[in-house]
């Protein structure tokens, strides 16, 4: 299932397979979602960031802005419970730093009322602070068509 309509190119179902469109203007849009700040120990280990949109969301791109981005690695980020990598690992999170040139990504959409959930690894010896954002696709409100 994809977030979007026609006119931006992409296509959306209902869960039971039928097209949704929204009336021209009321498109998705490209926005952000923020992790907040979250600070992490010394040495903590494995943390997950847990995120519940509004609405359905499909993210296209993480940032990363947190402090000692050299001792946190992304070891996971999963939709609806669903791994989004294709394997799971450690990624740095300076891969993610808002300079970086990267592609977007095609993540399964969110669904209200689940979490979207990133794992990270922190191995510093002192205390850091993740934050960071997920800028995504946020689903308009739709009218069904038949």
């Amino acid at each position: 299932m994809s977030i979007g309509y026609e006119e931006i190119g992409h296509a959306v179902e209902t869960p039971e397979g039928r097209p949704v469109r929204s009336k021209r203007g009321k498109a998705d849009r490209l926005l952000p979602l923020g992790f907040g700040s979250t600070n992490v120990a010394a040495a903590a280990g494995q943390q997950t960031l847990r995120l519940r949109p509004n609405g359905p969301f499909r993210p296209v791109r993480i940032v990363f802005a947190g402090t000692a981005d050299e001792d946190v690695t992304f070891d996971e980020i999963r939709i609806n419970t669903v791994p989004q990598l294709a394997a799971s690992g450690a990624m740095p999170a300076r891969a993610f730093s808002p300079d970086a040139v990267l592609p977007d990504f095609m993540f399964d959409t969110q669904q209200p009322g689940t979490d979207i959930e990133i794992l990270f690894t922190s191995t510093a010896a002192a205390q850091v602070t993740v934050r960071g954002m997920l800028i995504g696709w946020y689903a308009a409100p739709h009218r069904q068509i038949d």
